[in-house]
């Protein structure tokens, strides 16, 4: 409880009429520092703030990540499918990436199909525990270390001396006896291995944003209940 002297000073005078002049010069104030937004301390903090409450309130943010994720695991999938037929056409030692990819992705696009469907069909966090849809999103961590050493092997492969990507042959001469290789150097292996690396990538960027923002989403509405 509070008293009428306390909320004069922190309310505004509540029994004024209202005006909407009144409200205009005061946006108007608001509104009127120069400079870019990145430089307009003001400015900057309206900003951040609508883009925090839009992270953490509109529908619309998590469904794009989760989309971004599926459509990236299946270009993956996709892509090491054709590297799969292409080193079967040319004898070519399959890495482990394709190995990886293909195992993983697999999973990977069910499993977003399915959290997606349960983050907009099944019921919110007021209907049910917290720790029930946390033990459900904590799997995006699976799938993150998963891709991260996918990742890694997708780059090692493009600098390994006896993949498609090199000729066996390096700045102190052939790496093997005679400048043999497990694979030559062959470029349509090669660009779909580069594509495979640039789809793991922006991936897994995809996997930490939307587990971060997931996760923080739970964490905020478990406050507030």
């Amino acid at each position: 409880m509070v008293d009428e002297e306390w909320m004069r000073q922190n309310m505004g005078d509540l029994d004024a009429p209202w005006d909407p002049e009144i409200l205009r010069n005061r946006k108007g104030e608001e509104d009127d520092e120069t400079g870019l937004w990145l430089f307009t301390p003001k400015k900057r903090k309206r900003w951040w703030r609508k883009v925090e409450r839009t992270t953490m309130r509109s529908p619309f943010v998590p469904l794009g990540i989760r989309l971004t994720v599926l459509i990236f695991s299946v270009l993956a999938l996709a892509l090491a499918g054709s590297i799969w037929r292409q080193t079967d056409r040319t004898g070519c030692a399959r890495g482990s990436s394709t190995w990886l990819s293909l195992i993983v992705d697999v999973v990977a696009v069910v499993y977003t199909i399915y959290i997606t469907l349960d983050e907009y069909t099944s019921k919110p966090l007021g209907l049910r525990p917290p720790g029930a849809k946390l033990r459900l999103i904590f799997l995006d961590l699976v799938f993150i270390v998963f891709d991260s050493a996918n990742l890694s092997l997708a780059f090692e492969s493009l600098t390994d001396p006896q993949w498609a990507c090199r000729n066996g042959i390096d700045d102190n001469g052939p790496v093997i006896g005679g400048g043999l290789t497990t694979c030559g150097l062959n470029r349509q292996i090669c660009s779909r291995q580069k594509g495979l690396t640039g789809t793991l990538l922006v991936a897994l960027v995809a996997w930490l944003a939307t587990f971060t923002i997931s996760v923080l989403r739970v964490l905020e509405r478990s406050m507030s209940r």
